[in-house]
């Protein structure tokens, strides 16, 4: 889609902004007061079926707009616009709707009578003409035309006097023909929509070229727009009087239509056309477009533009006429035509040589020549090398080729001269003496043709080659005639040992591109380099044991390179170490050796069977040119005593677990062949497994296996006595000398207290069933006595609070406890709640209790319950270790009593029950059912049942104690 012109779109807001201000005038003055209904026609019929098209109304209705136009003034001289368009908002444009339809012929809904409630109660007309004539004759009566009501010669029915001059505007309508306060207003908006169209003009427009515009193109586009009310039927376009043909006409134009969307053809009011310059003159040209509408109407626009002819042009930039050149020559410039470019021939001497690179941007070409179509491609450009020139006097020629096949030329003459090469050596310097495992040789060198590769030969001998490709900018500031003199430079790295310690010949050769040859010699010397040894292990002086194997390991070089390291103790050959371990520290510290990364040794040397007392350790290497070089160092054999130590348990320690954990270390010069425990001189348990101990290591270095010394294991002792026994540990040497440690331990065993809950004059909850009692502390200490039985059988020491007959306070129990350090404390109760067991059976299920809340123990971290069963109870937030172990035993109990009697698990509970809150050690409340509860009560007497109940609490205590 094209777009309005800057021009046009500033036209076309004049035209627009005039429309609007015309209309919005008319609207102020009498758009809703003072519109008569009896007045002169105010358009033509054409105009309001134009109108009525455009809204989208029946064929059958648009064209009873003629026979508002004809009939009007024969019936009272009533406006045919405002009874047309109020036909229009009676019918809905002829689509009606309601109980009416087109077969009444009937445009204004008119009554038989006052009161109408279906169809048959309106006028039906034999033909429109009826219709239209009796709406008209109705209107006018209400506008008080003179004549009226008529008495005869009318078609409507309703031709009453009270109606005379009700309406005598289209506004008043709304109040007298209808019920809205709007239908009048409704209608004139109608009516100035009619006359707007009336009022539309014919409009034609060229967009381009514009007026004065300079057209150089082989071809352009002609475009524009043009509209009509009625539409566009015909488009003529003349150039210089000329009629064009195959114009593209109706394309899209939204920005028309947005400007003019009255016109029904604005939408696609757009025409082009391609014109060629092969038609036009040079100079002034003139458009014509003449746009001829469906009502015949021709409307016609005319511009005038200049056609200017592009010729071709071509610019040599380089090189310059006349210029002398001595390296490669770049060729390059621009050039334009119309037609665009097609090649660019480059020629010397008149021979062609080759096409130039052609369509470079240039964007400084085209800010100058924009009109032609190649000028920010216009650049073109060519090397000529420097073999392709001999010396002396060349034209270089230029041929530019258009696709048009348009030639233009340009040449420039150019100065060839010769270049000699040369080579220089930076370094070495003749005669000086190198040193290092690698001599580096490097220099520059030039040629005018470039240059291929530089050969070094040593006494004659090729050695290396290498490119030039190093920056040398030095070289190109003082020799910028020759071809990459800044990247001249070259470096050859070679092994050193190729020169002779007393003077070898060092002769490169420069090789040009052209085959040429540039040389240069020196003579140079190298150094020699020491043979060396070191031992970094062990060190002098260093203590061992007796059949100690000892790791000897150290370095060496030698400039040839070492053929063998050997090792000697007290002057006798031992063997020879093993030779090439890495040792990137020697590399680094001397590079200049071959075999400095790879240059360590190592040997074990065994002193089984040596003498106590001192010896000496020799190393001596020998290299590939036979010199040799040697270290020494003292060693002191010394007598190991054999150790052993128990760590775990600790002399006369206290042991109360089912196992006692020995752990340990031992050590012998010959190593260990095994571990031994015994407990009361009975042997357990040998110990075949070693554990690392670096502690050990770090302080027996000297004995073999230190560094695996440790022992460890469990032995059972769930049958050995109470009371103080002696454990010995024997470690075995490999040399069959056996060394003891001895230590004694108590073995304690648990102390359980099993609290039976109440008992004496406090009998707790009493609950009967079927004629049963049951009394929750006889059942407590049944369970209770079960339960000492179990634990006893398990090897724990078991103690009751109370006898079967006995009362003691709840705070004395704990006390007593406390008293003979118990480690663990059980009460066992039975619970109860009021409930009427003949109508509910009450709550049923076992339960724990214990307290984090210890304040003999413990006050930091105290808060309370806030909500809940136990509100106002104290709990612990950092509970202590009695307390945490009291929660975990609870909660495997209630856990184990719900699973092994089936019964509903009612959890375990944190609050402040004296027994569980002033004891020291882990402690727990159970609560082993509910004897309020029948079926509870009745399973808690029986004795297999109890036995259940006590298998569950002895099994969670067994898992933790």
């Amino acid at each position: 889609m094209r777009f309005l012109s800057k021009k046009s779109k500033v036209i076309a807001r004049i035209l627009v902004l005039i429309f609007i201000l015309t209309n919005s005038i008319g609207i102020k003055i009498n758009a809703y007061e003072g519109m008569g209904i009896i007045k002169q026609k105010s358009v033509k019929a054409s105009d309001m079926k134009e109108w009525a098209i455009r809204n989208n109304a029946t064929q059958a209705f648009a064209n009873l707009a003629k026979t508002y136009y004809e009939l009007a003034s024969n019936h009272g001289g009533v406006d045919p616009t405002i009874a047309y368009a109020q036909a229009a908002k009676e019918t809905n444009f002829g689509r009606f709707g309601g109980p009416l339809d087109e077969t009444y012929k009937n445009p204004a809904g008119l009554k038989i009578g006052q009161e109408v409630d279906n169809s048959n109660e309106y006028q039906r007309f034999n033909s429109w003409e009826d219709g239209i004539s009796a709406h008209l004759d109705h209107l006018v009566l209400y506008a008080l035309a003179d004549g009226y009501p008529r008495i005869n010669n009318t078609r409507d029915s309703e031709q009453l006097k009270e109606l005379l001059g009700q309406s005598k505007t289209v506004e008043q309508l709304g109040d007298k023909w209808s019920q809205s306060d709007t239908y009048g207003i409704e209608i004139i908006n109608m009516v100035r929509n009619i006359q707007s169209i009336s009022n539309l003009n014919p409009i034609t427009w060229i967009d381009s070229p514009t007026n004065g515009q300079v057209v150089n193109q082989d071809k352009f586009n002609l475009y524009g727009w043009a509209i009509n009310k009625t539409g566009i039927k015909d488009l003529n376009v003349y150039i210089n009087g000329a009629l064009i043909k195959d114009v593209n006409e109706r394309l899209p134009r939204q920005d028309v239509k947005d400007f003019y969307p009255l016109y029904s053809d604005a939408e696609n009011s757009g025409f082009s056309i391609e014109i060629n310059s092969n038609i036009l003159i040079e100079g002034k040209n003139t458009v014509k477009v003449e746009a001829i509408g469906n009502d015949g109407v021709i409307q016609s626009t005319v511009t005038t533009f200049n056609y200017e002819y592009l010729t071709p042009k071509l610019y040599t930039e380089s090189p310059m006429n006349n210029s002398t050149y001595s390296k490669d020559i770049e060729v390059n410039g621009w050039t334009l035509n119309k037609s665009g470019i097609k090649e660019v021939k480059i020629y010397i001497d008149n021979t062609f040589k080759g096409n130039a690179n052609i369509g470079i941007i240039r964007q400084d070409i085209n800010k100058i020549f924009s009109e032609y179509k190649n000028s920010l491609n216009s650049g073109y450009s060519f090397l000529i090398k420097n073999g392709d020139l001999s010396p002396g006097e060349h034209t270089i020629k230029i041929e530019s080729i258009g696709n048009d096949g348009t030639i233009i030329r340009d040449n420039a003459k150019v100065i060839y001269k010769k270049l000699n090469p040369i080579l220089y050596i930076d370094s070495p310097k003749n005669n000086s003496t190198i040193s290092g495992k690698s001599l580096t040789i490097s220099g520059w060198t030039l040629n005018q043709s470039g240059v291929k590769e530089v050969s070094a030969y040593i006494d004659g001998n090729l050695v290396g080659k290498t490119d030039v490709s190093l920056v040398r900018e030095d070289v190109g500031i003082v020799y910028n005639e020759y071809y990459n003199s800044r990247v001249s430079g070259f470096s050859l790295n070679i092994n050193s040992k190729l020169i002779s310690k007393n003077g070898s010949t060092v002769n490169l050769k420069a090789i040009g591109n052209d085959g040429s040859i540039k040389e240069d010699n020196l003579i140079i010397k190298r150094e020699g380099l020491n043979s060396l040894i070191f031992l970094d292990t062990p060190y002098n002086n260093q203590s061992i044991g007796t059949n100690t194997e000892l790791k000897l390991n150290g370095w060496a070089l030698n400039e040839s390179g070492i053929k063998e390291v050997r090792v000697y103790l007290d002057n006798k050959l031992q063997g020879n170490a093993n030779y090439g371990n890495l040792r990137p520290d020697v590399a680094t510290a001397f590079p200049n050796y071959d075999e400095s990364k790879t240059s360590g040794y190592e040997y074990k040397l065994n002193f089984k069977d040596v003498s106590l007392g001192i010896h000496e350790v020799k190393i001596v290497s020998i290299g590939n040119d036979n010199t040799m070089d040697e270290v020494s160092t003292k060693i002191q054999v010394i007598k190991l005593e054999p150790k052993i130590f128990i760590d775990t348990p600790t002399n006369l320690a206290t042991v109360n677990s089912k196992e006692l954990k020995v752990n340990g270390w031992a050590l012998n010069e010959s190593g260990i062949k095994k571990i031994s425990v015994y407990i009361d001189d009975v042997f357990i348990k040998d110990i075949d497994d070693r554990v690392l101990r670096p502690d050990i290591k770090s302080s027996f270095p000297l004995y073999p296996e230190s560094n695996n010394a440790g022992y460890d294991t469990n032995i059972d002792i769930s049958k050995l006595s109470i009371g103080n026994h002696k454990l010995t540990v024997i470690a075995e040497g490999n040399n069959g000398f056996k060394q003891a440690s001895i230590i004694s331990f108590n073995y304690k065993n648990y102390i359980i207290i099993v609290d039976p809950g109440h008992g004496g004059k406090d009998g707790g909850a009493t609950s009967i069933h079927n004629g049963i009692e049951y009394k929750e502390d006889t059942l407590n200490f049944s369970v209770s006595m079960k339960l000492k039985s179990k634990l006893e059988s398990m090897g724990y020491y078991v103690v009751l609070t109370r006898q079967a007959w006995e009362f003691v306070d709840l705070v004395p129990r704990a006390n007593y406890a406390n008293s003979i350090n118990a480690d663990l404390f059980i009460s066992i109760h039975h619970n109860s709640a009021d409930t009427n067991v003949q109508k509910n059976p009450g709550p049923s299920g076992v339960e724990t209790h214990y307290s984090s809340y210890r304040p003999n123990i413990d006050n930091e971290g105290i808060t309370t319950i806030t909500t809940g069963e136990y509100i106002g109870a104290y709990i612990d937030t950092t509970p202590t270790e009695a307390a945490k172990l009291s929660k975990i035993l609870s909660e495997k109990i209630v856990n184990n009593l719900a699973s092994y009697l089936g019964r509903n698990n009612r959890g375990a509970r944190d609050h402040n029950l004296a027994v569980t809150k002033y004891t020291n050690m882990p402690s727990v409340l159970v609560e082993c059912g509910f004897i309020s509860n029948p079926n509870e009560a009745t399973d808690s007497g029986k004795d297999d049942r109890q036995q259940t109940t006590v298998n569950a609490i002895a099994d969670a205590v067994g898992e933790m104690f």
